[in-house]
């Protein structure tokens, strides 16, 4: 399997070097952004693979930068300038029929004129994954800062750590950022799917403590789906609309459970798809499965609830939808959905509200999620209308509050680092 990753910016396995005197805010412009192309995840002994290195030159100075490379020994390089102005570099990678380890690593560095972006190109010694892979833990590749995670009945949804709780109001900026927000749409605005109208939003069950798992007929997706039983009530509520998803929660399992396009069938349910999420876990779904979103991901943790701003916080990331993504996605997702185009944001794309956005004119319910906009940012979770989020179903939304909401144009954001593409 070949990982194909987009570009990676300095603070995601790179790390930009400067002076003392040189504050990491004053010197974010200037910074070299690079990224790996067809690097395995898995080399034999004894093969070879021919590896490329796209640099991003818009902030650099002068058209030269210098190349340095330390392999694992056991590997070597060749074919690798130690200068260059391409933007494109290829190098052969060949692997020791006698290496002893099992996993190695190359770190290349580019430097010019004080900076340096250190690039870590890390694969295993071996031969390839099983078709399916196995569920990884996240293990986010940025440092941010972690608050209370959001607490349902004594259980808490995914741990502290977990992506969809941390903050990333400090998160480095993506070096495409201007393309993503572009294409989503800089002049439209947010819409609140949700409100007094409980036709809009996406209803939460939770299931009560002898809850019996019943059987799931899956109609679509099967082969990416979590085959169940599910604990899903016989009166579990219903989105309206096309997805009709359910949305499960099961407080003393710490589970949740999800369905799309399902519906009532005998004594259990049918759904196009369907996936099962330990929330005292981490775990990713396999990589290239989708789940009740198309991006893999989990719904109910991106829904806003009607209690959690009434209380005045909001401690999680927020889903939203945009009309067009590209083929690819960014952890915790791990399914796509789009199409070959580099400047459409993928899926798993965090976005975050501006810092120097006001929001002082806010009031009610809008100012707690404009907050939460800021701090948590948006998770980009399936193709739909740009800019449309989710909050749950309550009829104690106030439309008069949440409406203010679609002032904020999609100018207002931008897109952070968060971990590299995939494919």
């Amino acid at each position: 399997m070949t990982r194909n990753n987009a570009f990676v910016a300095i603070g995601l396995g790179l790390t930009l070097v400067c002076t003392p005197k040189e504050s990491f805010a004053a010197v974010q412009t200037k910074a070299i952004y690079a990224a790996p192309r067809n690097l395995p995840e898995f080399i034999e002994p004894g093969k070879s693979a021919e590896i490329q290195i796209h640099i991003d030159r818009k902030f650099l100075r002068s058209p030269w930068v210098r190349i340095r490379v330390a392999p694992t020994p056991g590997v070597t390089i060749q074919k690798l300038p130690t200068w260059t102005k391409s933007n494109d570099i290829s190098f052969r990678l060949t692997v020791s029929k006698t290496i002893k380890v099992q996993d190695a690593q190359i770190n290349l560095s580019i430097t010019q004129s004080g900076l340096t972006a250190r690039l870590p190109l890390a694969f295993k010694i071996g031969k390839t994954k099983p078709t399916v892979p196995e569920q990884k833990a996240i293990k986010l590749p940025m440092p941010l800062v972690t608050k209370n995670a959001p607490v349902v009945d004594g259980c808490r949804i995914f741990p502290q750590d977990n992506p969809w709780n941390q903050d990333i109001s400090k998160a480095l900026r993506h070096w495409n950022s201007d393309a993503y927000i572009a294409s989503i749409g800089l002049t439209q605005f947010l819409h609140p799917d949700f409100g007094e109208n409980q036709a809009y939003g996406i209803p939460v069950t939770i299931a009560p403590a002898d809850t019996k798992d019943v059987p799931i007929r899956f109609t679509e997706y099967g082969d990416e789906s979590d085959s169940g039983p599910y604990p899903i009530p016989t009166n579990a509520k219903i989105e309206k609309g096309n997805d009709a998803h359910v949305i499960t929660l099961h407080p003393q399992r710490c589970m949740l459970y999800e369905l799309y396009n399902a519906q009532k069938e005998g004594s259990g349910w049918s759904a196009a798809s369907g996936a099962i999420f330990n929330l005292n876990s981490n775990a990713l779904r396999p990589s290239g499965w989708t789940s009740a979103d198309a991006a893999g991901l989990p719904i109910y943790p991106g829904l806003i609830k009607f209690e959690e701003v009434a209380a005045g916080k909001i401690n999680h990331a927020i889903r939203f939808t945009s009309s067009r993504t590209q083929k690819g996605y960014i952890h915790p997702a791990t399914h796509f959905a789009g199409i070959s185009n580099a400047n459409l944001p993928p899926m798993g794309l965090r976005v975050r509200l501006k810092s120097n956005f006001d929001i002082s004119k806010l009031s009610g319910q809008a100012k707690v999620i404009a907050e939460a906009m800021k701090t948590y940012g948006l998770i980009l979770a399936d193709n739909g209308s740009s800019w449309f989020f989710q909050g749950a179903t309550d009829p104690r939304w106030k439309d008069e509050e949440l409406n203010q909401l679609k002032t904020i144009p999609g100018s207002a954001f931008e897109a952070v680092e968060t971990g590299p593409i995939l494919k």
